[in-house]
């Protein structure tokens, strides 16, 4: 079953408080959404105030401490 943007957001944010880094194909294949829709999330939370950390590079990913 396929969430809403507002459920989706709010599960990305909920796996990300895990402190675990991960990475933008492994948080689409959590929340079954597009790698694209995953940076669309981010973008969202930066809007309200929630700021996601993101390493580049090979061993990168996305981090919320």
């Amino acid at each position: 079953m396929k969430m809403g943007k507002i459920c989706n957001v709010f599960s990305m944010l909920k796996i990300l408080e895990s402190g675990r880094k991960y990475t933008v194909n492994e948080l689409s294949e959590l929340i079954e959404v597009s790698p694209r829709m995953i940076k669309f999330y981010k973008v969202e939370l930066e809007k309200a105030g929630i700021y996601i950390e993101t390493e580049r590079g090979p061993y990168g990913g996305y981090i919320y401490n």
